[in-house]
């Protein structure tokens, strides 16, 4: 068995004993990311390894460009054990600049885009980092001036390498490095690089409570085994194609996405952005037939209605964080839940396994030397059978502890050794097998569409704010990212608490990320307590969820305060009924880290103006209206002309005129302008009317047609001249 050749300090190294047992049972694979990558491209030199928009790559040019790029960043200055904090985004390029470093043994500190001063300092304060990679067209946010700042702060931040630089002027850049690095000197260069399979591989992070980084290491042999072992559960072969658009830098893009195509050859479709409509003509034009997400793709998916339009035969799997059965039902195509935990361990369930394995859990882990246990929280008694446990695992891919942190690892694992996850779980056996279904969380933090946001780290930060006395962060319930975060204030004397805006304005000034600011602000004269005087969290999690659904009901049932607005809710009002018009104000939590509305968002505001124009018609409830006549009206088609952008707390008005009635389907114009005129888009909606639990189109019904009639005919002027406005 090979020895360790860069070991580093603050690393724990598995013993040899369990070492030798892994790589003689397969469960290691004895080969560094490299030599599978050599052994691919000889296998499949001109397979397409990756596949994007922009470019795509074969297995040869991606293994004699990440040789070039290697001996470049060597001869650079970096040396195999540095670290090197990775900024970028999921292209072509990251790829590359990832797969270079594993070759000559620097270490990607595997951050994202979107983290600042606050993370970025934290991590290479710990990690030691020498390098810095950064993608110059990621966002608006200038990524490169950031580097070049904090590199001035912290000395140890030597080498700065760009990636897609519209000028490479004063810039070490991705490209130029390749382009000066003949092969056959790269090769000479990597040839006595000192790299083995049982060395560092990545620095990942762990989605704690404070915030306070913890890194994971994660090592070349194990790394290559836990991914063929998902693959072998999802019954991914060579042949297979995967879909990802999310950060390719995660756990899980590493091993669902990277490591696959580096080492069994199966090619790889990347998105540099989540685009439904974009994502289904990939998966019909390559053939996918594995797409898997760990984020908020599930609910734009089934809030994506021409799924028809689109040939999805190849899939084979779309796996989820969950709703599987409901995606299964709109896709047409099998999927399954999944989980998945940077500290080593995967579950999942292959598209031919039991349905209710993959609706109703999380799935099994595909190496059979993982042991799972279900414990007691805070104890090491299993719970009962039937009964929830916290999830606690050890196996070949478990980490063996966090970097440089004793005190964190005295407390992570059991005393036999099992990593205690925090995650409750229920046990369920199906055919013999057993499945894991997530039940909820005993740590403190937010799940954000698969970004651990630790609440501790921003309460922190929210008190700093000069008109906070105390606050605390819970997780509230979305349906696109799962959670949110709500912050709950208790303002100092005198003072107002900031709204979300205020307070994500100065969170960010502060040099936290975007994405950890909380999306909703309440204010609280107290906290509620438990029996024995400690803060219940449990508590203010269930007072948002309920807020939030009463908000809901807000939305269905009429108001009785205001008669002229009988639909309100604090972001949408009712404010003409004929031609209906609706007044809504864009929430924070409705735009990207960049702060521009998603484009999946405005779907929404269409679909919620339709729903509103129904209730009128009949001057009751959307859903009451179309349930006693005994009808609804899916969508059929969606089309948008967008003008003009949106961004957080901007106000807009939709206005609702019927352009045309046909004898099952019919035709609303949605149009959104500004509270000056100027037209931010219009959209096209054509519902269908279809029979009430049936789902068969029919013929509308004659009191229906008559009411968009009579709406017609009583809008037409008012909605014309509207309709006919220029924009300046």
């Amino acid at each position: 068995m090979q020895t360790i050749q860069n070991p580093l300090e603050g690393i724990t190294y598995l013993d040899e004993r369990r070492a030798a047992g892994y790589l003689a049972s397969g469960a290691w694979k004895d080969a560094t990311i490299g030599d599978a990558l050599r052994a691919t491209a000889a296998r499949f030199p001109e397979r397409m390894a990756f596949i994007s928009d922009e470019r795509s790559v074969d297995y040869r040019e991606l293994d004699e460009t990440t040789d070039r790029l290697a001996a470049a960043l060597l001869d650079l200055g970096l040396r195999s054990g540095d670290r090197a904090i990775f900024q970028m985004g999921t292209t072509i390029e990251t790829v590359l600049a990832l797969m270079a470093c594993y070759k000559a043994g620097i270490i990607p500190v595997c951050s994202v885009p979107q983290h600042r001063e606050v993370e970025i300092g934290q991590l290479t304060e710990h990690a030691g980092a020498r390098g810095y990679f950064v993608q110059a067209d990621f966002s608006s946010f200038d990524l490169v001036g950031f580097a070049r700042q904090m590199a001035e702060r912290h000395a140890s931040l030597e080498h700065v390498v760009v990636a897609r630089a519209a000028s490479s002027q004063g810039l070490t850049t991705l490209e130029s490095l390749i382009a000066n690095m003949p092969l056959n000197k790269a090769r000479d260069r990597l040839r006595d690089v000192p790299v083995g399979p049982r060395d560092v591989l990545s620095f990942q992070l762990s989605g704690g409570t404070t915030g306070v980084p913890k890194i994971i290491p994660r090592f070349h042999a194990e790394y290559l085994g836990h991914s063929a072992g998902w693959m072998k559960q999802y019954r991914v072969t060579p042949d297979s194609r995967v879909i990802w658009s999310l950060p390719l830098l995660h756990n899980a893009g590493q091993l669902y996405a990277f490591i696959p195509a580096i080492s069994a050859g199966v090619t790889t479709v990347l998105m540099p952005k989540v685009d439904i409509r974009r994502m289904l003509e990939l998966i019909e034009t390559h053939r996918v037939t594995h797409a898997l997400s760990i984020g908020p793709i599930a609910p734009q998916m089934m809030a994506y209605t021409d799924i028809a339009k689109h040939d999805l035969s190849s899939l084979k799997l779309f796996a989820t964080m969950s709703r599987a059965d409901h995606l299964e039902s709109h896709l047409g195509v099998p999927c399954s839940n999944l989980f998945g935990i940077t500290e080593g361990l995967l579950l999942g369930t292959g598209g031919d396994m039991p349905e209710f394995a993959r609706h109703h859990t999380q799935g099994a882990s595909g190496c059979p030397e993982d042991e799972i246990k279900l414990l007691v929280p805070e104890t090491e008694t299993e719970a009962a059978p039937g009964q929830m446990g916290e999830l606690c695992f050890r196996g070949p891919s478990t980490l063996p502890g966090f970097y440089h942190a004793p005190d964190v690892n005295a407390k992570a694992f059991t005393s036999d050794g099992f990593y205690r996850t925090g995650d409750m779980m229920t046990a369920h056996v199906v055919d013999g097998c057993t499945y894991y279904a997530f039940e909820g969380r005993l740590r403190d933090n937010v799940n954000r569409g698969g970004e651990k946001i630790g609440c501790e780290e921003v309460e922190a930060f929210v008190s700093m704010h000069p008109a906070v006395a105390d606050a605390k962060l819970v997780a509230m319930p979305d349906p696109f990212y799962g959670e949110k975060g709500c912050v709950y204030i208790i303002a100092r004397p005198g003072h107002e608490a900031p709204d979300v805006k205020t307070l994500g304005a100065f969170l960010v000034g502060k040099g936290l990320a975007k994405y950890k600011c909380p999306e909703r602000v309440e204010t609280i004269g107290s906290f509620p307590l438990t029996r024995v005087g400690k803060l219940d969290k449990p508590a203010l999690k269930a007072r948002i969820t309920a807020t939030l659904a009463e908000e809901q009901r807000a939305l269905t049932e009429p108001a009785t305060t205001q008669p002229v607005m009988p639909w309100v809710i604090s972001t949408e009002y009712v404010t003409n009924t004929t031609p209906l018009t609706i007044r809504r104000r864009v929430k924070w939590g409705e735009c990207d880290p960049a702060g521009v509305v998603y484009t999946v968002t405005f779907a929404e505001y269409v679909i919620s103006a339709a729903e509103l124009f129904y209730g009128s018609l009949y001057s009751t409830t959307p859903q009451k209206a179309k349930r006693d006549k005994g009808f609804g009206t899916p969508s059929r088609a969606l089309n948008f002309d967008f003008r003009l952008s949106l961004r957080p707390d901007d106000e807009f008005d939709m206005t609702v005129t019927v352009t045309d009635i046909k004898s099952r389907t019919f035709v609303l114009d949605i149009t959104a302008r500004t509270p000056a005129g100027d037209i931010i888009f219009v959209a096209t909606l054509t519902p269908v009317c279809v029979a009430r639990d049936e789902r068969r189109s029919i013929e509308l019904p004659a009191e229906f047609r008559e009411a968009l009639l009579r709406y017609q005919r009583a809008s037409a002027p008012t909605a014309t001249s509207l309709n006919t406005r220029t924009q300046p």
